[in-house]
């Protein structure tokens, strides 16, 4: 942001805006603001106040693009994320030519992305720009330091401010893939109503830039029931209960909500606020899913079983592995085709040995029970 000085005390009791503090070089003309109230600077004088609107973009608007492919800078959005709350899923796609991101909200910094070809990107520092693209067109940014010239969106249009910003690229600011990253996702979680303006720094500082940034409206992830704790293998996952709900942020291009693939996210609140933990973990259709950094990184599937109802004698198909041998009676609830997950009442079956089609039910007890009667597998 850059600095000016004033004649006055205040934006509104001042007759100009000065670039330096001896007040002798003039501000651009243009308008300037203190949050509250707005004045136009016109040949080294103020006009009469206006009071400010919004100067952010509302969320949901289509996709900004970088005007200046040619010009380094600093691209600064301010996003209006509304009254709503919920996970706020921001795209940015790089293209080749590695560029930095950086969201602040609510006085918090956020920079972790999950790109669809190769998954989690961070800068090591957690308050600080992270620059990702292709490695083979990175101009040397690890420890270069660069001025750049800032621009502002609003309008509709990126405008330049008339401000220059010195940038230093850490080492661990630089998280390049072997091949452009694609749409990388970030999720900024939105728990209350307000604040709601999200500030976005976008800084492009090799010699050409060529981005594309979409910030969605905040909305509750879609959730997903898994064990609760997290297990060493798929195996070990398979062999737990289906007891927590977590929820998903698709990143993938063949992931929709709910159906979840490689590099996706996964968090344990549906604000997409806090990631969930690194290990193995399963689902109610049999699928299986590791995860790091909050970013899935490996998929796999259960076995299955076939079982005959204990009272209407339906043969179904459960996901689940444990230590069962045929006879067991075991408790499962029936899939809900449309979502995936467990619905209605528990029911018990008796085991019939490995099942060879999808499964549309899953066991939801580990424990085997001695008999398939009203006592040991009460019926509704």
């Amino acid at each position: 942001m850059a600095i000016y000085y004033l004649d006055g005390t205040t934006l509104l009791n001042s007759s100009a805006a000065f670039t330096d503090a001896g007040l002798t070089t003039c501000a651009a003309d243009g308008f300037y603001s203190d949050g509250v109230s707005s004045r136009e600077l016109s040949g080294c004088a103020f006009l009469p106040s206006q009071t400010c609107g919004s100067c952010a973009t509302p969320c949901g608007t289509s996709v900004i693009s970088n005007p200046f492919s040619d010009a380094p800078g600093v691209y600064k959005i301010d996003i209006d994320s509304g009254s709503s709350t919920g996970a706020v899923i921001l795209k940015f796609d790089p293209a080749s030519v590695p560029d930095g991101i950086r969201v602040t909200y609510n006085s918090q910094v956020y920079n972790k992305l999950s790109s669809p070809v190769d998954g989690y990107h961070a800068s090591t520092n957690a308050a600080n720009v992270t620059y990702i693209g292709a490695s083979a067109s990175d101009c040397g940014l690890s420890g270069s330091t660069y001025t750049l010239n800032d621009y502002f969106y609003g309008g509709g249009a990126f405008a330049a401010t008339g401000a220059t910003e010195s940038v230093t690229v850490a080492a661990g600011d630089v998280s390049t893939s072997s091949s452009a990253p694609g749409n990388c996702v970030m999720v900024i979680p939105k728990a209350n109503t307000s604040p709601s303006t999200m500030n976005i720094e976008i800084v492009g500082a090799c010699s050409t830039s060529d981005w594309g940034i979409e910030v969605n409206c905040p909305s509750p992830l879609t959730s997903l029931l898994s064990n609760a704790n997290s297990q060493e293998s798929s195996g070990l996952a398979c062999s737990e209960p289906l007891v927590s709900t977590y929820y998903h942020a698709p990143v993938n291009e063949s992931s929709t909500p709910g159906n979840i693939n490689i590099h996706d996210w996964m968090f344990i609140d549906a604000n997409g606020g806090t990631t969930l933990g690194s290990g193995w973990y399963s689902l109610a259709d049999g699928t299986t899913f590791q995860v790091a950094n909050g970013v899935i990184i490996a998929t796999g599937t259960c076995p299955t079983y076939e079982l005959v109802d204990c009272v209407t004698g339906v043969t179904v198909t459960v996901s689940a592995s444990g230590s069962f041998s045929p006879g067991d009676v075991i408790s499962y609830r029936l899939l809900d085709p449309s979502t995936g997950l467990p619905t209605g009442d528990e029911l018990c079956g008796t085991l019939l040995g490995a099942g060879s089609t999808s499964p549309n039910a899953v066991i939801i007890f580990q424990q085997v029970r001695t008999g398939c009667d009203a006592v040991q597998c009460p019926q509704p």
